[in-house]
């Protein structure tokens, strides 16, 4: 109908609505979603060729107002979950909970310094069918700062359940989480899908402190030039992590 009425300015405008629309394409396709941020743009061009195709004079003013008062009304009632980020991801998680909204409002939470309720959603990302795998590290590594060792392996068993293990970041993790709790099978077994390129500060001292427990020395010393590190930013923490399990 707008085409009919608006013709070329209508035209335009759905064809504005459509180039706009069309990046949001791939992220509607990675996250399963489609943000209402998404169609700022292309409201707009749908606005334009709406306009083109209303009558002229006030009856064309009066259905244009409304039309746009339910729009307005929503709009307001919406405004309190865009207060702040914990508002927003909240109110994602209320109304389609779901792993990526799971994880955002893990990553909010733990921005805010509530650790605990931000494991919680990255282990409800995680559970989630599919599983969503960003939070890989994160449910691993927040526990594991704040000294939380028995919970962080659990974290680090549950994400490798869940398909983690072809993210290096989480190999690093889980495996220095292995380790801390004396379980070198895990680690060694971890770190063999690990290679050298991909190791990190973390996953480096892993390597080098499971070289150490089966006496190849040179393998240290490889693992120490790889990284660039002097003799004791190594030496510590490796002497650290195997002191965990000393006898």
């Amino acid at each position: 109908l707008t085409l009919l009425r608006g013709r070329r300015l209508a035209l335009a405008g759905w064809i504005f609505a459509a180039a706009a629309f069309a990046p949001s394409l791939v992220a509607v396709a990675i996250r399963g979603q489609l943000g209402e941020r998404y169609l700022y743009l292309s409201m707009a061009g749908i606005g334009l060729a709406v306009a083109s195709a209303m009558p002229p004079g006030r009856a064309g003013l009066a259905l244009g107002a409304a039309v746009l008062a339910p729009w307005m009304l929503a709009i307001n009632l919406r405004l309190p979950d865009w207060r702040d980020e914990l508002s927003l991801f909240s109110a994602a998680v209320a109304s389609t909970p779901n792993g990526f909204t799971y994880a955002e409002l893990g990553h909010a939470l733990s921005r805010a310094g509530r650790a605990p309720e931000a494991l919680a959603m990255f282990r409800l990302a995680l559970e989630d069918d599919p599983p969503f795998l960003d939070v890989c590290p994160n449910a691993v590594l927040l526990p594991l700062k704040r000294g939380q060792l028995e919970l962080a392996w659990e974290s680090a068993r549950l994400a490798r359940e869940r398909g983690c293990l072809h993210k290096p970041r989480f190999i690093g993790a889980y495996a220095s989480t292995a380790a801390q709790v004396c379980d070198y099978a895990a680690a060694e077994e971890a770190m063999a899908r690990l290679p050298d390129e991909q190791l990190g500060s973390r996953s480096v001292v892993v390597a080098a402190a499971l070289a150490r427990r089966a006496g190849d020395e040179a393998r240290v010393e490889e693992l120490r030039g790889l990284l660039g590190l002097d003799k004791e930013a190594l030496e510590v923490p490796v002497s650290q992590l195997l002191a965990k399990c000393a006898p």
